[in-house]
């Protein structure tokens, strides 16, 4: 099962919204083939691994067992159900590391695999959270949102940039991580005086991976202004736009990248799961916006050279 958890983790960030999946098909302790869910709409971990078997292969499925890290699904979503195929398939015997939190699984899926008699042994584990990526699958389940990062730089003396001016505070190592954040949200969100001031262009060129959509969100008395490759969205509509996000946009995560106004917004209604902070330790700039404050649990912290990143929690 360890092996298992391993496989799921490779398909992150290309599930998102969805859960990382891996699954395995062991005959007489040998893996026969293995499989793990790849991109968002594309075949589950289960489906993977079936659909990959040869012929000769498939002839040992009743004497296999399938090894699976999440309840496999029973509903008709982007894919047929996976617990459909593993009954057609032959095989007799199922081996579940988590149940699915997802209310259109949370068990019926192994109570589907019992009905149609195949042996089911797990869930193994019950704390979702040890799950890999498994807090933001869950933030996307319980909450109707995604999963929210709140990111900013700033200086020793804790300010944001010097007034009405662009100023840069990261270093090239920094630079390529916040890139590599980028490149595992869904979705970047910037504040409408950032796109005016820095006119970011918040891609990944420093890592390879894919841009994320970019945000914006306005005040209703801003003027409409338009920007290729931005979406802007309004302040007084915040919450129904981010519930619009994840259910009709597949918004997993999003990272916001400020500006002070906008970090504050978050900050204030509680819509944060995570907050990187991002401090140059040779800046000082005395007069200038201030960082926004933020009360929370240090969960992680390292040095980047003169950068020093601290990961912080919201409050138990």
């Amino acid at each position: 099962m360890e092996y298992c958890l391993s496989l799921a983790e490779k398909g992150w960030p290309n599930v998102s919204p969805n859960p990382c999946v891996g699954a395995l098909i062991v005959h007489n302790d040998q893996i026969v083939k293995e499989g793990w869910h790849q991109s968002f709409g594309s075949a589950h971990a289960e489906r993977h691994a079936i659909n990959s078997l040869n012929d000769n292969e498939r002839k040992l499925l009743p004497e296999s067992t399938l090894y699976v890290s999440l309840e496999p699904c029973n509903h008709h979503g982007k894919t047929p159900p996976c617990t459909e195929l593993i009954i057609e398939s032959g095989i007799r015997r199922i081996v579940v590391g988590y149940s699915d939190p997802n209310p259109l699984m949370c068990g019926r899926s192994l109570q589907r695999l019992r009905d149609a008699g195949i042996e089911v042994i797990g869930p193994l584990f019950d704390d979702f959270t040890t799950y890999p990526k498994g807090e933001i699958f869950m933030t996307g389940i319980t909450r109707q949102r995604p999963y929210i990062i709140l990111k900013w730089a700033q200086s020793m003396d804790n300010y944001l940039s010097v007034k009405e001016h662009c100023t840069k505070i990261t270093n090239i190592e920094t630079d390529v991580l916040v890139h590599k954040w980028r490149a595992e949200s869904n979705a970047i969100l910037i504040g409408y005086k950032t796109l005016i001031t820095d006119q970011p262009q918040l891609t990944t060129r420093y890592y390879t991976g894919k841009n994320p959509i970019r945000y914006v969100l306005k005040d209703h008395r801003e003027i409409n202004i338009s920007y290729e490759g931005f979406r802007f969205l309004l302040h007084e509509n915040l919450v129904h736009e981010l519930t619009n996000m994840y259910t009709m946009n597949n918004i997993g995560i999003l990272l916001v990248e400020g500006g002070a106004y906008t970090l504050k917004k978050f900050i204030d209604i509680g819509f944060w799961d995570e907050c990187r902070v991002i401090t140059n330790k040779n800046m000082y700039i005395q007069n200038g916006v201030p960082a926004p404050n933020i009360q929370g649990i240090l969960a992680d912290e390292y040095t980047l050279g003169n950068n020093h990143i601290c990961i912080i929690r919201p409050p138990e």
